[in-house]
C-alpha cells in the first residue's frame, strides 16, 4: 500500500500549480479573447482543486464521512483562493487581487460539490434499481 502522501501527490502538484500561475506576471501574455476568461479559468482550477482535495482526504481518511471530506476540500479551496488574492494584491508586480476572482474560486467548489452529489445519487438509484 502506498503511503498516503503518495496519493495526494495530484492535488498537491495542482496546488503548486495553480499557485505558480496566480503569481506569476502574465502582464506580457497575448488575451485570450474571450469575456471574463479570468473567472472561467478561476472557475475550472478550483473545480479541479477541491476534487483533488476531496479525493486526497478520503485517502487520508476513508473512515470519516464524504460529506466531512466535502467540506474540508471546500474550505481549504476557499482559504487557497482568498490567501492568493491577498498574496497577489500585497506580494506581486504585474497582478491585483479581484474579489471577483474569490467569487469565480466559489462557484467551481460549489458546482464540484453539486457534480459529485449528483453523480453519487444516480450511482445510488442504479444501485438500489438493479
Amino acid at each position: 500500500m502506498a503511503p498516503k502522501i503518495i496519493k495526494s501527490v495530484p492535488a498537491l502538484l495542482w496546488s503548486a500549480i495553480v499557485l505558480y500561475l496566480c503569481l506569476t506576471d502574465i502582464s506580457g501574455l497575448p488575451t485570450v479573447g474571450i469575456d471574463d476568461f479570468d473567472k472561467l479559468s478561476h472557475f475550472t482550477f478550483h473545480f479541479i482543486f477541491t476534487a483533488l482535495w476531496f479525493f486526497a482526504f478520503a485517502e487520508w481518511k476513508p473512515e470519516k464521512s464524504k460529506g466531512s471530506h466535502l467540506i474540508n476540500a471546500a474550505l481549504l479551496s476557499f482559504s487557497y483562493g482568498v490567501i492568493i488574492e491577498f498574496l497577489q494584491h500585497y506580494c506581486t508586480v504585474g497582478r491585483q487581487g479581484d474579489w471577483r476572482d474569490v467569487v469565480g474560486n466559489s462557484f467551481g467548489t460549489i458546482a464540484f460539490i453539486l457534480c459529485y452529489n449528483i453523480l453519487r445519487r444516480l450511482k445510488q438509484r442504479k444501485q438500489t434499481a438493479s
